[in-house]
Parts: C-alpha cells; sequence; structure tokens
C-alpha cells in the first residue's frame, strides 16, 4: 500500500510577535493504493502550519515552568475556594438555626476528600 496524499502538520505556540515555537509535528498518510499494480511515483504533499489553542499548548509543554506552576497554583486556589465558600455559607445561615448542617458538610466533604485521594 502507497499513500497518494501525504500532509505535514505543525501547530506552534506564538511567544512574542517574532517567535514561535513548534510543539506539533505529524505525518498524515491518505488515499492508499496497491503499489504493486500501479507503478507512478507520485503524491500529493500538503503542509499546514497553524496555532494551538491555550490547552493544546499547556498539554504538550508549551509554557515557561514559572506559567505552568502559577496557573496550577490558581487552579488549585480555584479548586480549594469553592467548598470553602459553601461552608462559610452554611455557617452563616447555621448561625441562625442550628450549627450541625455546617459540621456535617464539613464532614462529608473531609471524608469525600479523603476517599478521592486513595
Amino acid at each position: 500500500m502507497v499513500p497518494r496524499t501525504v500532509t505535514l502538520e505543525v501547530g506552534f505556540y506564538q511567544r512574542t510577535s517574532k517567535e514561535k515555537e513548534i510543539l506539533k509535528a505529524q505525518l498524515v498518510f491518505e488515499d492508499f493504493e496497491d503499489g504493486v499494480s500501479n507503478r507512478t511515483t507520485s503524491y500529493a504533499f500538503h503542509f499546514e502550519f497553524f496555532p494551538l489553542n491555550w490547552l493544546d499548548c499547556f498539554d504538550f509543554d508549551g509554557f515557561r515552568a514559572s506559567e505552568y506552576y502559577a496557573s496550577v497554583f490558581v487552579l488549585c486556589l480555584l479548586l480549594l475556594a469553592i467548598p470553602l465558600l459553601a461552608f462559610l455559607i452554611l455557617l452563616l445561615i447555621g448561625r441562625n438555626r442550628s450549627q450541625s448542617g455546617a459540621l456535617v458538610f464539613l464532614r462529608q466533604y473531609l471524608v469525600a476528600s479523603a476517599v478521592s485521594l486513595i
């Protein structure tokens, strides 16, 4: 089997207006024909050069270490802030009634967190 169409796909991350870093490159082979029956050696070659989105750049380690650690730190802060805010809201609501609702929520959250780590 011989491919009659070959495409080189190159994805890049543009750091500055003049600096581009290639993060992804792949060859795509298409339109296969039996090489024995057809003795032609020609094929079509295509070249695609495209920018990657931020998630692809993150997956292919396109960011500097400081940018990576800063984004992970912000993500962890957000993940910690959501249950903390829920706990504080339940705590404030519980002051008007009983405080057991907030403590039950905290206990369930800690148990669920411990189970997810296992």
